[in-house]
C-alpha cells in the first residue's frame, strides 16, 4: 500500500477515535488515564497526517506546472478531497485538544489526592504500629508487675509461715524468756562478763 493510500485508509478510524474522545466525560483515575492515552494518539495521527497529507501530498496536488505535476486529475483529486477530510479533522483535534487540557489538570489532581490519600493511610498504619507497639510495653510492665507482687506474696508467706513454727516450737519446748527491767538487765549482763572472765562479784 502507497503512503497515500495509507493516510486515506487511516482517516476514517480517525474521525471515529475523535468522536469517542469528545463523547467521553471520564471521571475515576483509571479512566481519565486510558482517555489521556487514546488523545495522545490520536494527536500523533493529527501530526502525520499534518506533515504528510496536508503537507507534502497537497503540495504535489497543488502543483500548477505541467512540467513538475505529480498527478493526474483523477489522482489530484482524490488527494484535495483527502486533505479536505484531514483539515475537518485538524479542526475537531483542537476541540479535542482543550478537552485533553481539561483532563490532564484533573489527572493531576486526582494524582495529587492519590497521594495525599496514600501518604494518610501510611501514616494511619504507622501510628497503629506505634500504638500496637506501646500497649505491648504496657503489657509487658504489668506483667512483671504481677510477677513481682506474686514473689513478694509469696516471700511474705514463707517469712509468716517460719515465724508460726518457731512460735510453736517455743510454746512446744516450754521455755520463756524472762522480761527484765533496764537496771535487771544490765545487772545480768555484768553477771555474765564476770562469770565468763572467772571473776565474781566478791573476788
Amino acid at each position: 500500500m502507497s503512503e497515500f493510500k495509507g493516510l486515506q485508509a487511516g482517516l476514517a478510524p480517525l474521525g471515529e477515535a475523535l468522536a469517542s474522545l469528545e463523547a467521553s466525560s471520564p471521571e475515576d483515575a483509571a479512566s481519565v488515564d486510558a482517555w489521556l492515552l487514546r488523545a495522545n494518539t490520536a494527536e500523533a495521527e493529527i501530526r502525520r497526517l499534518e506533515a504528510r497529507l496536508l503537507g507534502v501530498f497537497r503540495l504535489r496536488a497543488l502543483e500548477v506546472d505541467p512540467d513538475k505535476a505529480m498527478y493526474g486529475p483523477g489522482m489530484r483529486e482524490k488527494v484535495l478531497q483527502a486533505c479536505g477530510e484531514a483539515e475537518e479533522l485538524v479542526l475537531r483535534w483542537a476541540q479535542v485538544e482543550l478537552m485533553r487540557a481539561r483532563m490532564s489538570t484533573l489527572h493531576g489532581e486526582q494524582s495529587d489526592a492519590a497521594s495525599a490519600a496514600a501518604a494518610e493511610a501510611e501514616r494511619a498504619r504507622q501510628n497503629e504500629q506505634t500504638a500496637a507497639a506501646l500497649v505491648s510495653a504496657a503489657a509487658a510492665v504489668e506483667e512483671a508487675a504481677h510477677r513481682q507482687r506474686e514473689e513478694a506474696a509469696r516471700a511474705l508467706e514463707q517469712v509468716t509461715a517460719r515465724r508460726e513454727a518457731a512460735a510453736r516450737a517455743l510454746a512446744s519446748s516450754g521455755a520463756t524468756i524472762p522480761i527484765l527491767a533496764p537496771s535487771e538487765a544490765d545487772a545480768a549482763i555484768l553477771a555474765a562478763r564476770l562469770s565468763f572472765t572467772g571473776a565474781g562479784p566478791g573476788k
